[in-house]
């Protein structure tokens, strides 16, 4: 069977809820601890905070801030941006101080969606805000009133959902979905434009036998990254396929939530299957319904981790600034290495003056996307 990804002009998110619509939309297909709703219930529900990011004054291609823990309401605000046209920026959990100032006036959103318990963390920059002057508050907003309502309009998650139901944006694979905040490991993060296109071709596994129908995907790991939000949450949309979103990664549940939730597929980070691995074995390891993880990077001892547990591991490797353009299947997987090139990118490595380096050479990786809309 031949996989493939549809054309350039139909991977947006738009395009991908109403092919997931027209086949299964009254599934159970996204759940967190809270709850669970169908693929029509998602959309509808983020259509309706589309609706509320209107009427709170983010236009089209504007910006909102989404300082939120994983849950279904951070996963249905994130794509009610997607399908109001807007454009999403995702906020690290872990920022305070300078580093979220810096996110906050670099973006310039002037509404951000922000858990309770983050409403300190952003009173105490508040003097500093350039742009931002709407908060939504998930949980109890009557903490974050006291606090921040002298400087921003100050409003309940809920008070979103009353404004009736948008009309999804026309869907334009080049149009900005969201601008991605690097690590920041080399200095200040900064804000990669990210296309419709960009991120649907990073989510989607089209092009690879898994993940196929049936399929249960797990998110550990935090949704304002793309690892969480587009490998996970946007590729169980792309695919049709249930997804369960745990609040975070924890050594202790993982198996529990894998055999609770009957998953069959998950990502994770390489150190994520390192801390798995150096817990002491249990003779029901294998015993699990989890039979293929994508990594990146693979662990130490790839095919030590996948015999232990009974699954099949494959290699990914992406940036928020190219996007996923490396992987393979499973029986691929060598480790030390990120699998093939995909083929809508072209890859160079190369030496400081630009010349392709030998086999076996350090250098610096090239990308060039075939469709210009992909990066």
């Amino acid at each position: 069977m031949e996989h493939r990804l549809p054309p350039v002009e139909a991977r947006t998110l738009r395009a991908a809820y109403e092919r997931v619509l027209a086949r299964c939309p009254d599934e159970v297909v996204q759940a967190d601890e809270a709850g669970s709703v169908t693929f029509a219930q998602s959309y509808r529900r983020s259509l309706r905070l589309a609706a509320g990011f209107g009427a709170h004054g983010v236009g089209h291609q504007e910006p909102a801030a989404l300082l939120c823990d994983n849950s279904l309401d951070a996963v249905h605000a994130w794509s009610g941006l997607g399908l109001g046209g807007m454009v999403e920026v995702p906020v690290n959990t872990a920022y305070k101080g300078d580093f979220l100032t810096h996110v906050l006036n670099d973006s310039a959103a002037g509404l951000i969606v922000i858990e309770d318990h983050y409403a300190g963390r952003l009173a105490e920059v508040a003097g500093d805000l350039t742009a931002l002057r709407t908060v939504v508050v998930r949980g109890d907003a009557s903490a974050a009133v006291a606090e921040l309502g002298g400087r921003f309009r100050v409003l309940p998650l809920g008070e979103l959902e009353s404004h009736g139901t948008a009309a999804p944006a026309p869907g334009d694979a080049g149009e900005l979905m969201a601008y991605m905040y690097t690590s920041g490991t080399t200095g200040r993060s900064k804000g990669v434009l990210i296309s419709h296109a960009h991120a649907y071709t990073y989510g989607s596994r089209e092009h690879q036998a898994r993940p196929r129908d049936g399929d249960r995907i797990l998110v550990t790991l935090p949704i304002f990254h793309l690892a969480g939000q587009w490998y996970g949450v946007y590729q169980g949309i792309i695919h049709g396929l249930f997804c369960y979103v745990a609040a975070g990664f924890s050594v202790s549940r993982f198996w529990d939530t894998v055999r609770a939730q009957d998953i069959t597929v998950t990502v994770m980070l390489g150190a994520v299957a390192e801390l798995l691995q150096q817990q002491p074995p249990r003779p029901d390891d294998a015993d699990n319904p989890l039979e293929f993880a994508a990594m990146a990077p693979l662990p130490s001892d790839v095919r030590g981790f996948c015999r232990r547990f009974g699954l099949q591991g494959a290699a990914v490797y992406g940036m928020s600034e190219i996007g996923a353009v490396l992987d393979g299947p499973p029986e691929t997987v060598v480790g030390g290495e990120a699998g093939f090139p995909r083929q809508e990118y072209e890859l160079r490595v190369v030496d400081r003056s630009g010349a392709d380096v030998a086999a076996g050479e350090i250098g610096e990786l090239w990308v060039r996307p075939a469709d210009p809309r992909l990066v």
